[in-house]
């Protein structure tokens, strides 16, 4: 087994843009988007087993606009309406 990684990316101001984590071979992982203003964009989650995929989206003021499952690369739950 693979130890886990947890990466960074950074914007030219050196703020942290993206996060990414993997764990365990890969079986799951977990990212993280920022605005430039450090709050939370975007949070995904995907499990290799089910090949499930979970993610959420805010907009600038911490309303959430996105909140989507997939299962297998197919759209199966959106529960933000718009």
């Amino acid at each position: 087994m693979k130890k886990s990684r947890h990466s960074f990316v950074y914007n030219r101001k050196g703020k942290i843009e993206r996060e990414n984590f993997a764990f365990s071979d890969e079986a799951i992982k977990i990212s993280y988007e920022y605005f430039e203003t450090g709050k939370l964009q975007f949070e995904g989650h995907y499990y290799k087993e089910g090949d499930i995929g979970h993610e959420k989206r805010w907009d600038e003021s911490g309303n959430i606009i996105s909140d989507r499952k997939w299962i297998k690369g197919k759209l199966v739950e959106d529960a933000v309406k718009k």
